[in-house]
């Protein structure tokens, strides 16, 4: 509601371009006429409202670096919106990803995430700083793998630190989350990406049993449960009933993984019939 007259304004200016170029300028000219708001009457949640709109686009069109720009100028202007502060983080992140040098904990795009937190609880905004953390501690795990100093140095204390704060932001949305199977199904399988010595293996198990005679669960469930048993309980077994059972409920990645640890497990079966499910 308090950003609508942004979002009216860039959709007008979009038609209005669209008509332009294909040379109905008289129609472009009209809608610019008669419905345009002047941006100088916008409030600062509105302005927040207009650069936050340019920041997503900017987004979705792979400008990263605009996006944050943008997403800069939105904070800016209203800095007690949340989701300008996910915005900025967001694009920090695929900045991140496109680079393939490691350069230490990316402190700034944390504090964006953490600052959207802040502002607001909402379950989303705690699964994406939980997400963001996990992204971190295996990068940084993954670049110190073979350096023998690491294990005593501030930055592994630094990470043994954030991945309990991961665990916690996990455990705080399934606590919160019990009666939403997709919700917890989500914070598992971030949960399965860190270290097991941080879990709690029990009532992880609990959660995945409890799921699993649900009725109507969310195929997603499947592939989340083998890989619990495949990296918790070391049961090849357990975990091929579930990517199994995934693949029979139409989820090519379960059936992928299905496909490779049966050649894994060196069991006898039809190779070309289960490609058919892929």
């Amino acid at each position: 509601k308090e950003v609508r007259r942004a979002q009216w304004h860039v959709t007008l200016a979009s038609r209005a371009l669209v008509l332009a170029r294909l040379g109905k300028l008289e129609d472009s000219k009209q809608i610019v006429g008669d419905n345009f708001d002047p941006v100088s009457t916008f409030t600062s949640v509105e302005f927040g409202g207009l650069y936050g709109i340019k920041s997503l686009a900017c987004l979705a069109y792979g400008e990263l670096t605009e996006a944050l720009r943008w997403a800069k100028d939105a904070i800016h202007a209203n800095p007690r919106e949340p989701e300008w502060h996910l915005l900025a983080g967001r694009a920090m992140e695929y900045l991140r990803k496109k680079s393939t040098r490691f350069s230490g904990l990316p402190k700034e795009e944390i504090s964006y995430f953490k600052k959207a937190v802040d502002l607001s609880d909402r379950a989303n905004y705690v699964l994406y700083l939980a997400k963001i953390y996990v992204q971190v501690i295996r990068a940084t795990v993954q670049h110190y793998a073979h350096d023998t100093t690491f294990k005593n140095s501030p930055l592994y204390q630094e990470i043994g630190n954030l991945t309990r704060t991961t665990v916690e932001l996990y455990r705080k949305i399934l606590d919160s989350h019990t009666n939403c199977s997709e919700t917890q199904i989500r914070c598992l399988n971030g949960m399965l990406k860190l270290p097991r010595q941080y879990l709690n293996e029990d009532e992880m198990k609990t959660i995945i049993e409890r799921i699993s005679k649900e009725a109507n669960k969310s195929k997603k469930f499947y592939g989340t449960a083998a890989s619990f048993y495949l990296k918790i309980e070391r049961s090849n077994r357990k975990a091929l009933t579930y990517f199994e059972r995934g693949s029979d409920h139409g989820d090519h990645q379960c059936a992928m993984n299905a496909l490779r640890l049966r050649l894994k497990m060196r069991q006898d079966f039809d190779v070309e019939g289960s490609l058919l499910y892929l």
